[in-house]
């Protein structure tokens, strides 16, 4: 066996290991490719001007009230309501040290928080329409947020001594949307899932903001509390709503000169709450009988679809656009006492058609 047989197999082992080799450490390239990070780190200092608009539509669907198999609503004619209410919350907010949940103090000044609805109803060639506006004495104040050891105190700044400490209740920091992002770093695809719970936040920006009738309002119908109401339900938001919110990150891109990363939203809430307690609360608040219901139920069918992007530069929220459709209905059914010692058996169903747009920008 000549010298040249002895040294191929050694040569192309040689190869074959530098092949390897090579093979490693491309696919270890590959496979440490960076993934992108999505996450609230604004610098000390930072400042940001939010924007958040609310338009919300509800129409009266259907509606049936059936005492003893007879239908009451049809003797009405044709039946016609609908609320439009929109809400514009516009504030600029200066971060403090970061900490690792948020920053450790933040100061918001309060420069727009308005509200308008229009109610109209119509029946048996009757109609009514109602205009109402909110306003709130938070607007133009400049509270500070100072993180505690129970979460953050909030104290107004130098110069509001005479504002109202009351305003102050219920006040929350994050309006930055910080539970939409995701916990880790991401690759395009990526997807995670956010309790329903959580879009109080988006419902609710900057928590009861005291919203309400304005003065020259006063002798006429006060429009809705919705931060009240959201407030009455936040502690059993969990129990209420059904469904899910997948968010899916889709990577990055540029907008007016800003790289953002982009997720999108897709939400799906249907959901079945029974108002038989509730009512008979209200009933026997009010020194009412309640009825003797067989059920009262409140069906919640909504699906949404949106996206948010985040300024990857200042790791803060850049904007956001978020619609949803959907029905609401209200079914009961009880006994009603027409007169001493007779009662009839009655149905009663609402549906109500209703639709969300909400939109965040920032500057």
């Amino acid at each position: 066996m000549n010298d040249l047989a002895l040294r191929e197999p050694r040569s192309r082992t040689v190869f074959h290991n530098a092949t390897l080799v090579a093979c490693i450490a491309v696919l270890g390239v590959a496979g440490n490719g960076a993934r992108d990070t999505i996450e609230f780190s604004p610098s000390e200092g930072a400042e940001l001007t939010k924007t958040f608009e609310m338009d919300v539509s509800m129409r009266l669907d259907s509606v049936s009230f059936i005492v003893n198999g007879q239908d009451f609503a049809s003797m009405m004619g044709e039946l016609d309501a609908m609320l439009e209410a929109e809400r514009l919350i516009v504030v600029s907010d200066r971060y403090g040290e970061l900490a690792a949940d948020g920053p450790d103090t933040l100061t918001r000044t309060f420069d727009t928080l308005s509200g308008s609805s229009t109610a109209s109803f119509s029946a048996a060639g009757d109609s009514q329409d109602q205009d109402a506006s909110m306003e709130s004495e938070l607007e133009g104040k400049t509270v500070v947020f100072t993180r505690g050891d129970d979460g953050y105190e909030v104290a107004f700044a130098d110069g509001d001594d005479d504002a109202d400490e009351d305003l102050l209740e219920n006040l929350e920091e994050d309006m930055d949307l910080r539970f939409l992002l995701p916990e880790d770093d991401v690759d395009e695809g990526d997807t995670w899932e956010v309790p329903l719970s959580d879009f109080l936040a988006l419902l609710q920006p900057g928590g009861n903001l005291g919203l309400g009738g304005s003065d020259d309002e006063a002798d006429e119908a006060a429009p809705v509390d919705v931060d009240e109401m959201l407030e009455s339900f936040q502690e059993s938001l969990d129990e209420i709503l059904e469904g899910t919110c997948v968010c899916t990150y889709n990577g990055t891109r540029e907008i007016d000169g800003v790289e953002v990363g982009e997720i999108t939203l897709e939400i799906t809430v249907s959901s079945t709450v029974d108002l038989v307690e509730l009512i008979t609360s209200v009933a026997e608040d009010n020194d009412q009988p309640a009825p003797d219901f067989e059920f009262a139920d409140l069906n919640i069918d909504v699906e949404a679809e949106g996206t948010l992007f985040w300024n990857l530069a200042t790791g803060l929220l850049h904007s956001l656009e978020l619609s949803s459709d959907g029905e609401v209905a209200i079914d009961v059914a009880f006994e009603m006492e027409m007169m001493p010692g007779e009662s009839a058996s009655a149905e009663a169903s609402i549906e109500v058609a209703l639709s969300m747009k909400h939109s965040v920008t920032t500057e």
